[in-house]
């Protein structure tokens, strides 16, 4: 079970629920490992520019801080099994629940804006809205929720 006070995250992947945690170290890793900052990997996940590379860097540093061991091989296989549009949305909402202020008095709100477009856009679309709100939330609107972006 995933300890949200931990900054754990729970994803899931097929049939399967995994603990995640992308620490500071973990994202010091994924963009030396990748050469791109952070907020440049989410927007290309945004945009549909997405690499299976990037995929697997993301899910090997996420996967390991809460706890498991999986190599590239193994993180390359369960992609495969689960498809990418699902492994790209899974990504971005572990980037978004990462890289979101957890401590906001708004965090309902964002959190309820969230699922609302999660539930309304399917596959790519999805991981572009909430990539897009997290991305209009942070540079523009500070803390303000979804609804104020659009």
């Amino acid at each position: 079970m995933a300890n949200p006070l931990k900054g754990e995250i729970p994803l899931t992947l097929g049939k399967e629920t995994y603990k995640c945690r992308l620490t500071i170290d973990a994202l010091v890793r994924i963009e030396d490992e990748l050469d791109k900052g952070i907020l440049e990997l989410a927007t290309a996940i945004a945009e549909a520019k997405v690499r299976i590379r990037t995929l697997i860097v993301v899910l090997k540093h996420a996967l390991r801080g809460g706890g498991n061991d999986f190599d590239d091989k193994k993180i390359g296989s369960i992609i495969q099994d689960v498809g990418i549009v699902v492994a790209s949305t899974e990504v971005a909402k572990l980037l978004a629940s990462t890289l979101t202020d957890h401590d906001s008095d708004e965090e309902v709100d964002k959190k309820k804006a969230e699922a609302w477009i999660l539930n309304q856009y399917n596959g790519l679309t999805s991981i572009r809205f909430v990539l897009v709100w997290w991305i209009c939330d942070l540079t523009i609107f500070g803390t303000y929720p979804l609804v104020k972006c659009i």
